[in-house]
């Protein structure tokens, strides 16, 4: 209306063919422009869009799900190689205990026990099940066990072999109470899961009693071998002076 062009009021025909993408033509004039805006009678046709970004969307989709899948499939497989191999071990290290003639106890670097073998079961008196996942020193008496923390303290953290010749010689204690001395020796045992240490615990009272009984009788023997001496003196002394 009044040549005011695209500002101006719709004088004739729908207002809402302007809100609809209209074909627009101007037509200016002196004393100003005027705008015609037309469109199909029935609307615009509806185009379908193009597929091919859709197809693109689902195919990376699909690729992104399926490489997902491939990357859980490889971990599941990793996680239970893994878990075979560690299994594989494990079972490896109990026969490698349960072959030894002592009982052997497989400690981990916090002090935990990992694994026994069947000697252990018999010489401590608790069955597999209560020794596994406790501390060591569940096996140490309460005035020894602050002492042995800080000699396992000290061995982690320079492990090394100590043989036969030097083993450590301590009282170990019996799950009803009653303790007894050991002879223990060490070795530290690498794995994938990190440094263990193989404890090997020997019941040594029978040879302490042992030891006693000699210790007692080599003292009786010198007590009468003395006896004996200052005896003998005794008589010699008096054979010389009726002499």
């Amino acid at each position: 209306a009044d040549a005011s062009g695209p500002g101006g009021a719709v004088f004739f025909g729908t207002e809402a063919v302007f809100a609809d993408e209209p074909v627009l033509a101007a037509i200016d004039l002196p004393q100003g422009s005027w705008q015609i805006a037309a469109r199909p009678r029935d609307g615009w046709e509806a185009k379908a869009p193009s597929p091919w970004p859709l197809r693109l969307v689902f195919a990376a989709a699909a690729l992104a799900v399926v490489g997902a899948f491939q990357l859980q499939a490889r971990t599941v497989r990793a996680v239970a190689l893994a878990e075979e191999r560690a299994a594989g071990a494990k079972r490896q290290r109990a026969s490698l205990l349960e072959a030894a003639p002592d009982a052997m106890l497989l400690v981990d670097s916090d002090g935990r026990i990992a694994q026994v073998n069947s000697h252990a079961v018999e010489l401590f008196g608790f069955p597999a099940s209560e020794l596994v996942g406790s501390t060591l020193e569940k096996l140490v008496p309460d005035e020894h066990r602050a002492r042995h923390v800080g000699l396992r303290t000290q061995y982690v953290a320079e492990p090394r072999v100590l043989q036969v010749g030097s083993t450590l010689d301590m009282l170990a204690l019996r799950r009803g109470g009653e303790s007894f001395p050991a002879e223990i020796s060490l070795g530290p045992v690498e794995t994938e899961e990190g440094l263990f240490v193989a404890a090997s615990v020997r019941d040594v009272s029978a040879r302490r009693r042992a030891e006693e009984e000699l210790r007692q009788h080599r003292d009786e023997l010198e007590r009468r071998v003395a006896e004996r001496t200052r005896e003998l003196t005794a008589a010699k002394e008096a054979a010389e002076a009726a002499n």
